[in-house]
């Protein structure tokens, strides 16, 4: 009898670790595991706490555990003032260490509407638009505060992306991190405001063409990168506010994403915070052995539970 149980317990473990259902999911991995064969990458969006100060992190996010990510992400509005004063950029880097090369800051509305994005850049040592490459995946960093107002640091962004779509090699996968939501009229996704706060339609992606949109410009490159067999993942961190969480892959078999958190508004009312959708982060698993990418949205405050 033993050996039957040991058995059927192999068989449990087994399925757990193949299954994916149809979206590409996994379920949430044990945060106590460090496989040295798979990378996990955390991207957190929308993180601003409400109803405190204007340069607070949502305090679930600020107690969890950062350790188990090899990359962390962040999409934007991670406070309501972040550039108020410098502090407040010090006091991100000691929530996600964002002087790290492994961590990247696309900037949000919130993060830069008071100015002072030196103070941004002096803190995290590179430029508001950056890459980073290792274990085959490069993950590009794009302020989309950035507009025609500052045609250098623009054009130069837009020859950044330009520049690792033409060279990127077989085998690699592409992240494309950002705030606002800029897939207007990208084949088969749904208008931005039904899963995101903006629509940044007519954003430019530099200033050589006064039609130079996301989907004129940037996303021609990205099909052309996906059609040499490399993934494609575009992620956003504005939304949270009504939806949380949002995924397609479109006919050109490329990857969108939207990831954000907002139930710190309902911290005074546990009813209402019951009442809410979960608050998840999107995190990818980048097996090494296979080169593979698998992702899942969990939820935050299981995470924290599991702490």
């Amino acid at each position: 009898m033993p050996k039957i149980l040991l058995i059927a317990f192999i068989g449990l473990l087994f399925f757990q670790f193949i299954w994916v259902d149809k979206q590409g999911q996994l379920p949430a991995p044990n945060r106590g595991s460090r496989s040295q064969d798979t990378l996990h990458y955390a991207f957190f969006g929308h993180t601003s706490q409400w109803y405190t100060s204007n340069q607070q992190i949502d305090i679930r996010v600020e107690s969890l555990d950062m350790s188990p990510y090899h990359r962390i992400w962040l999409g934007g509005d991670i406070t309501s003032e972040s550039s108020l004063d410098k502090n407040t950029f010090l006091y991100i880097d000691s929530v996600f260490g964002i002087r790290k090369a492994t961590t990247q800051y696309a900037l949000g509305n919130h993060d830069i509407r008071n100015g002072n994005k030196q103070w941004y850049e002096k803190v995290c040592n590179r430029k508001s638009y950056n890459y980073y490459e290792a274990d085959g995946a490069i993950s590009i960093c794009i302020d989309m505060t950035l507009n025609s107002s500052d045609c250098e640091n623009l054009n130069k962004q837009f020859k950044l992306v330009k520049d690792i779509c033409d060279t990127i090699q077989v085998n690699k996968h592409l992240f494309i991190l950002g705030h606002q939501n800029p897939w207007k009229n990208v084949p088969d996704l749904p208008d931005p405001y039904t899963y995101g706060h903006t629509n940044f339609q007519y954003w430019l992606c530099h200033c050589d063409d006064s039609t130079s949109y996301f989907q004129n410009a940037i996303y021609p490159l990205l099909k052309q990168v996906r059609n040499r067999g490399i993934k494609v993942y575009n992620i956003i961190g504005d939304t949270g506010g009504y939806v949380r969480e949002f995924y397609r892959e479109n006919s050109d078999s490329i990857y969108f994403f939207a990831s954000g958190i907002n139930n710190s508004k309902y911290f005074g009312d546990s009813v209402l915070y019951n009442q809410q959708p979960k608050d998840k982060i999107l995190v990818f698993d980048h097996i090494q052995s296979t080169n593979e990418i698998r992702w899942s949205f969990q939820d935050l405050d299981s995470l924290l539970n599991e702490q």
